[in-house]
């Protein structure tokens, strides 16, 4: 869990001279794309910003989500040269984005923003190391199943009519953070589906009960094939 930070830190942050305001940032807005130079940092006033790896071969894999109240892009901060990843609008955004040297300086004066910004990077970590480990021991089912979970803290809201949450991502989006293929991620939705553990609806997985999803991740161990 990452560290709070005091508003009036923050505030003092985004009114800095140099600081740019995107108030209207819609969905499938590119914030900044992989190779591009890394020279500012982006806070998440409201919305979603999904960070993406795209291979040579154009396979994406998404490697995390990035909510309200958050920093992203803070890799420029160990230089300028270019971005390893690239950062996409989720969910109709407002975002500031900081000059790096800007950013630096700030630093320098507001050790606990420091403090902060390490919380933030030490959970992302964590997740990544996760994300890892689902790959590598775990067939497709329950990839899903397990990142439908973990999905439902970060992009997912309150459902209606017997509807516990509702996760805001279409079935494309849900194989990048999977690690699979768009046709073996709807196969396994639709099985999913017929099993009454989840709803699919258009760009949104509706999941009627996350405790149902949790018994279904501790069913049976299951070994991942070679072919997997």
């Amino acid at each position: 869990m990452s560290l709070s930070l005091p508003a009036y830190i923050l505030q003092k942050l985004l009114t800095l001279d140099g600081v740019t305001k995107l108030a209207n940032c819609r969905r499938g807005t590119k914030l900044f794309a992989s190779q591009d130079r890394s020279d500012g940092v982006y806070y998440v006033e409201s919305g979603r910003i999904k960070l993406l790896r795209s291979s040579a071969d154009e396979k994406e894999v998404m490697l995390g989500i990035v909510g309200s109240g958050e920093i992203l892009g803070e890799s420029s901060i160990l230089g300028d040269g270019p971005r390893e990843v690239s950062a996409e609008v989720l969910q109709d955004s407002v975002v500031h984005v900081i000059n790096r040297d800007l950013f630096l300086k700030f630093c320098d004066e507001y050790p606990q923003f420091c403090a902060w910004l390490l919380s933030i990077s030490v959970r992302r970590q964590r997740e990544l190391e996760r994300k890892i480990e689902l790959l590598l021991f775990h067939e497709v089912e329950q990839r899903v199943l397990r990142s439908l979970v973990g999905l439902a803290a970060t992009c997912g809201s309150p459902g209606q009519q017997g509807i516990e949450c509702v996760i805001h991502l279409s079935q494309r989006e849900l194989a990048s953070a999977v690690g699979s293929t768009r046709e073996t991620t709807s196969s396994t939705l639709n099985h999913l589906n017929k099993r009454g553990l989840l709803k699919l609806h258009r760009r949104q997985v509706l999941i009627p009960s996350l405790d149902v999803l949790r018994e279904a991740i501790a069913g049976p161990p299951q070994v991942k094939s070679h072919s997997a």
